[in-house]
């Protein structure tokens, strides 16, 4: 895969993946509410602590499948994704290309 190409992909994850965390981050306020912080479990509270430090840095690998091969795979291109949460706040995208399932060993 061309270097270009690697990173027009980057470009399209990190806009999906910016709606993504906008997304889970409105249906955790819609979930909780309008709530002041002493009305809320702890468990309510440490869910909407980490939820608001989104976004965090995201890997992305595609895993090519032989669909003939493999009958439980309804897709030949699944992504194995990897949130480092360990970096809330940071946003970035590493896409680390394609591997054809055959060739792991």
């Amino acid at each position: 895969m061309e270097e270009k190409e690697r990173m027009d992909l980057e470009e399209k994850y990190f806009t999906y993946f910016s709606e993504f965390f906008e997304n889970v981050k409105e249906e955790c306020r819609k979930s909780i509410g309008f709530k002041k912080t002493n009305e809320l479990s702890s468990g309510e509270l440490a869910f909407r602590d980490a939820i608001s430090s989104l976004p965090c840095p995201v890997s992305v690998v595609r895993l090519i499948t032989d669909v003939k091969k493999y009958k439980e795979a309804k897709n030949n291109v699944y992504h194995l994704i990897a949130y480092e949460f360990s970096n809330f706040g940071e946003s970035s995208i590493r896409y680390y290309g394609e591997i054809d399932l055959d060739e792991i060993e």
